[in-house]
């Protein structure tokens, strides 16, 4: 099969409206400022898995659905790629109403952009592929937090309420997780502690002696 999706440049694009000053949603009232930022992100994050070979690979499109998937990256690029363009060229000297309006009507076609996409690809995929996808964007989103070492994907906020999982069990998941989380560390520490004497090992006497000099007796920090 060959490359489905050339959207890289795309992703790209729609991040980086997402981090333009100009287009900050917190300027603009109303609740739903978050949930605007969630899809928009999302819609990002849809190009970038799209974009992905073992993704593409993991979906099994076929040429079709790889065609309309291209046609669709097209019009979207074009389209951001404009709104883009629309931000770049604000008069730094615009009446501050006038200003706030522009980017409340550019944030809506952004947001509208983003849903309609979600939408087309939606079209495209079959439903156990877009299931799939879903899933994919899950475990990403997910885990993300914990891979940087800060919590587990099970404590993640969105699948505490997907779950509808009550207070009581809320605490009883948190208190668990630190105590796992304090035998992971133990075990780290035997682990790196294990392999650091392993390597000490594969040196010369004069050599382990000479480290020896080097780092002195332990100290806790």
């Amino acid at each position: 099969m060959k490359s489905v999706i050339n959207w890289k440049n795309l992703s790209v694009i729609l991040i980086g409206l997402l981090a333009f000053p100009a287009l900050s949603i917190a300027q603009q009232p109303g609740d739903s400022k978050q949930a605007k930022r969630d899809l928009q992100r999302d819609a990002a994050n849809i190009f970038r898995l799209l974009a992905n070979k073992t993704v593409q690979k993991e979906l099994e499109l076929s040429q079709e659905q790889s065609d309309e998937l291209v046609a669709l990256g097209k019009t979207y690029d074009q389209e951001v790629q404009d709104l883009y363009q629309v931000v770049r060229n604000l008069p730094h000297d615009q009446d501050l109403e006038k200003r706030r309006e522009k980017i409340a009507e550019i944030q809506r076609e952004i947001t509208e952009a983003a849903h309609d996409l979600k939408n087309q690809v939606g079209k495209i995929l079959l439903p156990n592929q877009m299931k799939r996808l879903d899933q994919v964007r899950n475990q990403l989103r997910f885990a993300s937090v914990s891979k940087a070492g800060k919590s587990f994907s099970l404590l993640n906020p969105e699948v505490l309420d997907r779950l509808e999982v009550s207070e009581l069990q809320q605490v009883k998941l948190l208190r668990k997780a630190k105590e796992l989380r304090a035998d992971m560390e133990r075990k780290l520490k035997k682990m790196q502690e294990e392999a650091e004497l392993k390597l000490f090992e594969e040196l010369t006497k004069q050599q382990q002696k000479q480290f020896q000099e080097l780092v002195g007796k332990p100290f806790a920090y």
